[in-house]
């Protein structure tokens, strides 16, 4: 007599419909929940932040808060780009999560250390799309 390996039990057809349903499910409240949790933690609490100091005279927290706004849209757009090539790492949305909450956090100095990394290299780049634009702009106008 011959043993053979089944394997484990998968449970009926009904019960394996069910398990992939919950599962897809738990993938949508996660995308949910990342989405609300970028929304807010990138867009919503910093702009609160930003009509607070509006109404203040704060000029240290104003100049932070523009360093958040350069940085953020610079990770945001990163992240625009880089996430169809990334989604599938595991907890990339999460990573993602996390790194805003730290750009919130004014202990860290994230913000201003990324915003001095940004200014040191973003002279370069823009003068060189700026020649991209002019040469772009001129051969429009030869045509």
């Amino acid at each position: 007599q011959f043993l053979y390996f089944i394997g484990p039990d998968k449970g009926t057809k009904k019960q394996r419909k069910t398990k992939k349903k919950n599962k897809t499910k738990n993938k949508i409240m996660g995308g949910v929940l990342t989405a609300v949790f970028v929304l807010g933690l990138g867009f919503g609490y910093p702009t609160y932040k930003t009509v607070l100091a509006m109404e203040n005279d704060d000029r240290e927290e104003k100049d932070l808060l523009l360093q958040y706004w350069v940085v953020f849209g610079f990770a945001f757009t990163l992240h625009t780009i880089i996430e169809p090539l990334l989604f599938f790492l595991p907890f990339y949305s999460y990573l993602f999560v996390a790194f805003l909450a730290t750009l919130n956090l004014p202990q860290t100095q994230v913000t201003t250390t990324i915003f001095t990394l940004l200014k040191e290299h973003l002279p370069p780049v823009s003068s060189a799309l700026a020649d991209l634009m002019s040469s772009a702009t001129d051969k429009l106008k030869q045509r």
